[in-house]
């Protein structure tokens, strides 16, 4: 079986958002492909995670700068055999990708941005926005850009068609960010009328990355809302929620897919275009970045969808239907038509 070697980064510094889309993807890919993965060493518990979920990891020492680590691919990853590398990845340049093209290696790339030259096969863009970005690529590119292409882990494919007649607040940021934002939320709910917190039941969800994730479940065992680490059946926990307080990466198109309308706040620059693009769609509604968003701010995004039953749900029909949780399929079955099929 031909190796596909996916080339990631996933740290506290980073976010882990990255390292769980790979992983759904090569999910998908395993039936046709013998996967491998490719990650800088910053923190050892990426590779064990990654290695728990039953993949090899060639760790890329954390020092190497671009250069140093086209060469130690070219030395480590072997042409005979290999099907190719896919690249997700925010900071490594087209000329990086322009080396490993030359060293005869097949790529595909994943974008969020478009702020970047690419040189590669496949590019892989499924936000909102994709199809918008004048992307300058070879001619020969195939291009993959759209909401249709979203890469969600095997949970969130067979859903459910139900309607939803719950007011749960879920509160979720991400695998790993910790930026302050859940003290702030906390801090918010503090601020919600008593009433309306028992209407509204909130779920906090913090990732496995998450520092200090054991104090912050003591600190909030007499609150009147629940802390849970790192869950598995992410899935049923948004399918049990009328509305979220979320991040604005990859965790939006999850809800979008579970039919759960966000308010967002913004934890790094690659979500900016991704809750502009929600907002400006009326599929959610933007506080902003993390570091202006005030607690107040958020309290009271929070007591108004909680109050206006008729706003949530006007949220909720726009957002249904935009994530069928196909994306990951129809991108292992382009990699394996590029690849296999000659």
């Amino acid at each position: 079986m031909n190796r596909l070697y996916l080339r990631l980064d996933a740290a506290s510094f980073l976010g882990y958002g990255h390292m769980y889309q790979c992983l759904a993807l090569a999910e998908v890919c395993r039936t046709d492909f013998s996967i491998i993965f490719l990650v800088k060493d910053h923190e050892p518990g990426v590779a064990e995670q990654i290695r728990l979920a039953g993949y090899p990891v060639l760790n890329v020492p954390h020092a190497m700068d671009e250069e140093q680590e086209v060469e130690f691919i070219l030395s480590n990853v072997p042409r005979e055999g290999t099907a190719g590398i896919l690249i997700d990845h925010h900071y490594l340049s087209e000329d990086y990708s322009r080396r490993l093209k030359q060293g005869g290696y097949w790529l595909a790339q994943i974008d969020d941005e478009g702020k970047r030259g690419f040189c590669c096969d496949l590019l892989i863009n499924y936000n909102i926005y994709a199809d918008e970005i004048p992307y300058s690529t070879g001619t020969h590119t195939v291009k993959l850009l759209g909401p249709q292409y979203a890469i969600l882990r095997w949970e969130f494919g067979g859903l459910p068609d139900t309607a939803k007649n719950s007011a749960r607040l879920l509160v979720t940021m991400g695998g790993g960010y910790a930026r302050g934002e859940v003290v702030k939320i906390l801090a918010a709910l503090e601020l919600i009328a008593p009433d309306i917190l028992e209407r509204i039941d909130p779920v906090i969800i913090v990732g496995s990355g998450y520092p200090g994730s054991g104090e912050l479940v003591r600190a909030c065992a007499d609150k009147p809302f629940t802390v849970i680490v790192s869950p598995s059946g992410m899935a049923r926990h948004m399918m049990g929620a009328g509305f979220a307080v979320s991040g604005a990466g990859g965790t939006l198109y999850e809800l979008a897919r579970c039919r759960v309308p966000a308010i967002t706040i913004t934890l790094d620059h690659n979500q900016e275009q991704i809750a502009d693009g929600f907002a400006a769609r009326g599929l959610s509604v933007s506080l902003g970045w993390y570091e202006s968003v005030t607690p107040e701010a958020i309290a009271a995004a929070i007591t108004r969808w909680a109050d206006q039953d008729e706003v949530r749900e006007d949220y909720r029909r726009r957002v249904t239907g935009l994530i069928d949780g196909k994306g990951t399929e129809r991108i292992a079955m382009e990699i394996k038509r590029q690849c296999l099929v000659a």
